[in-house]
């Protein structure tokens, strides 16, 4: 059958359209070696940063625990202060009453006084002051200072400085900033980055770069540009996630140390009010009968928490202050870095180097020994990482920057005073 010039037309078109529907010659030139090293690069790249979330979800979450378990002994300790506070006074009026109602059994003009006296002392009586100061003490009664504090350091109370601060570490709590960081990470979880660059990076997923490179719709050179430009952009985003995520994290854990602080403060000195006022109008009371107040021992509430003040501005640490072994030892970075000192850790050999203007100092963890502008330093108790922070001792801070520090047992308090630095 002989083909007409249309015929034949028809023909060539639909050569034409099948041709131009097909993959172009680079799908002959696809390299399965290029795109293995691809996937490797992805496979590198995303191992990388699962590594160093799952490691800073470790770190989040060991100084969470340590930090709760410091201000579960605080409350503890402080409950141990007042129940033994509360029998020492009751015991005291009592025996007090006792002696004064034997002496004046004969006079009944203080009949009414007495009454009162033992109403007030009696910390079972409603609206006596004694009563007041039970229950403002009381980690159970409802509105008072102490279950204030009791709340808010409950990592099971719900909209507690504890309860917020714990959320927002918890990969598995929505919208918290470890749950957006884990996603982010995620190359399952959808729309985020690390799903975008598998994506890019597997030749199965249409559309993606390196499937338009196996179906020929790009040349090597053109796909190696544009994938290399994907995860290079992928992990400087991936980067960005991170410190972003640690910098939210640091301020959750500082904004809810700061709320403990402030809580626990009002707390005790709610607490010391009720207690004085008590004891204040006992003795009130007692001076209408015997003409004198009697002797009470005065109460200290500083649970022995280390308070370090820098030039009179009371410090927060992520790391508080410790005592080991009668050494006071403190966070070397941020009480360093707040003295105007630069820092540097370096993990291989494990040596801590800081400078300041013309002085040098360096140590290593877990020695004794430092080294202040090249001259040996004996340290009273050795260098040591909790928590991932470098504590050192105390009189290290004065030895190494000529800073004035003061040391307070009774009040366990450090004050650290600057010094112009030498000219």
């Amino acid at each position: 059958m002989r083909m007409t010039r249309k015929t034949w037309l028809a023909f060539m078109l639909s050569v034409c359209l099948l041709a131009a529907s097909l993959p172009g010659q680079a799908h002959a030139a696809y390299d399965s070696q290029f795109v293995d090293r691809i996937a490797e690069k992805y496979d590198n790249l995303q191992s990388k940063y699962l590594k160093l979330y799952e490691k800073d979800l470790d770190s989040m979450e060991e100084a969470y625990e340590t930090y709760l378990q410091e201000q579960s002994a605080e409350q503890e300790r402080l409950n141990r202060l007042l129940e033994a506070d509360l029998a020492y006074l009751s015991k005291l009026f009592e025996e007090d009453y006792d002696r004064l109602k034997q002496a004046n059994s004969s006079n009944n003009n203080y009949d009414s006084l007495l009454r009162s006296y033992r109403n007030d002392m009696n910390p079972n009586y409603s609206s006596g002051v004694m009563w007041a100061y039970a229950n403002e003490s009381n980690e159970n009664y409802s509105s008072s200072a102490h279950w204030k504090l009791h709340n808010e350091i409950n990592p099971n109370y719900s909209s507690s400085a504890m309860w917020s601060y714990g959320n927002e570490i918890n990969p598995n709590y929505s919208s918290s900033t470890m749950w957006s960081y884990k996603n982010e990470m995620n190359e399952n979880y959808s729309s985020s980055t690390m799903w975008r660059l598998k994506n890019e990076s597997n030749v199965n997923y249409s559309t993606s770069t390196m499937w338009n490179y196996k179906q020929g719709y790009l040349s090597r050179s053109e796909a190696e540009k544009k994938i290399n430009a994907i995860l290079s952009e992928g992990e400087e985003k991936l980067a960005g996630i991170r410190s972003k995520s640690l910098s939210k994290l640091a301020a959750a854990r500082k904004t809810a140390m700061a709320a403990i602080s402030g809580t626990k403060q009002s707390a005790l000195a709610a607490i010391l009010d009720k207690r004085e006022k008590a004891v204040k109008e006992l003795n009130t009371i007692r001076t209408k009968i015997t003409g004198e107040p009697l002797p009470v021992k005065s109460l200290v509430l500083n649970l022995d928490s280390i308070k370090v003040y820098i030039d009179g501005e009371l410090q927060q640490f992520e790391q508080p202050p410790m005592l080991v072994s009668g050494s006071t030892m403190v966070p070397m970075r941020a009480i360093f870095e707040r003295l105007g000192a630069e820092v540097t850790y370096t993990a291989a050999t494990k040596t801590v180097k800081a400078s300041k203007g013309a002085t040098s100092i360096s140590l290593k963890l877990g020695s004794k020994q430092a080294a202040v502008n090249g001259q040996s330093v004996q340290l009273g108790a050795a260098a040591r990482s909790v928590n991932g922070h470098t504590m050192v001792p105390l009189r290290f801070i004065s030895e190494a920057l000529g800073a004035g520090v003061e040391w307070d047992k009774s009040t366990m308090t450090v004050t650290i005073t600057t010094k112009p630095s030498a000219q």
